[in-house]
């Protein structure tokens, strides 16, 4: 037997209606009286609920949120601003975030954080839900993110953010992450994972100065995020002669090309490659 009812029901009821039962669910938020009452049953509660933070954090006490988890999944869906926020560094909602919920889901599927907010998030235990992507972005900031290990999500890891200076050095690890969109100018400096298949899109206002380090047979990179580059079908001998549209060079672990959207010669650094293989459009497997 089963019960799943309101929190208030359940903070009316006493111990031994609930041991009764195989689980115990409540499907509203707590009060802040309820749930400290519901803290001190012997009994596991879980919280079949998304709240948004500033209720979740506020009416449901940690302990409250220790029990949830014993059976159950906590979700804390809201604003990725908001979730954000409270992962920064010496916020009053900080532990609770990351140590007593179990699932984070933005309402615009994708979770925005800076450097150090991060750090925060990934230190916990909390994971991303599978319909987010997670997006590593402040203004101006360049900043080594370290080794990222397994956080949930989508597979889809964004660097910097369009028009953008941010730059950010980063090893992929056990993230798991299978697209990753290298947004704005910055140099970003990324070291990958040989456990995935990873796909490196460069945005529309990419420059040069990017590092990819550490690529396996079969990861592509894909020049022209934007959709607005001809073709790169002309392979020239020299980077020197790659002056016009369609045209690219590779050699010494460089792959140069001609970004006639920009008007402009840009190459992207694919340390320790020798040898990759055109698609005769916009993307590049490496191959070895």
């Amino acid at each position: 037997m089963s019960i799943v009812d309101t929190a208030a029901f359940i903070a009316g009821s006493t111990n031994a209606v609930l041991n009764l039962s195989s689980s115990v669910v409540a499907n509203t938020a707590a009060t802040a009286a309820e749930a400290v009452t519901i803290a001190g049953f012997a009994k596991a509660v879980s919280f079949n609920t998304t709240d948004d933070l500033t209720d979740l954090l506020a009416n449901v006490t940690g302990t409250v949120l220790t029990e949830a988890r014993s059976s159950g999944f906590l979700t804390l869906a809201d604003a990725a601003a908001t979730v954000a926020t409270a992962l920064n560094t010496g916020n009053a909602n900080l532990s609770y975030v990351r140590s007593s919920v179990e699932v984070i889901d933005t309402a615009e599927n994708n979770l925005v954080l800076n450097a150090d907010q991060l750090s925060n998030f990934l230190a916990g235990t909390v994971e991303l839900s599978t319909g987010d992507a997670l997006t590593v972005h402040a203004a101006a900031q360049s900043a080594n993110l370290g080794t990222l290990s397994s956080y949930g999500g989508n597979g889809t890891l964004n660097l910097g953010a369009a028009v953008g200076t941010s730059a950010y050095t980063v090893n992929l690890g056990t993230s798991g992450v299978t697209t990753i969109n290298l947004l704005g100018s910055g140099n970003h400096d990324v070291t990958t994972s040989a456990s995935v298949v990873e796909t490196f899109v460069l945005g529309a206002d990419y420059n040069g100065g990017i590092n990819l380090r550490g690529l396996s047979t079969g990861d592509v990179v894909d020049l022209d995020g934007g959709n607005g580059m001809t073709a790169f079908t002309l392979q020239q001998i020299n980077a020197a002669d790659v002056n016009g549209a369609g045209e690219w060079h590779f050699g010494s672990g460089v792959l140069t090309y001609f970004d006639d959207v920009a008007t402009a010669t840009i190459s992207i650094g694919l340390v320790g490659i020798t040898n990759i293989i055109s698609e005769n459009g916009d993307t590049f497997i490496i191959n070895g």
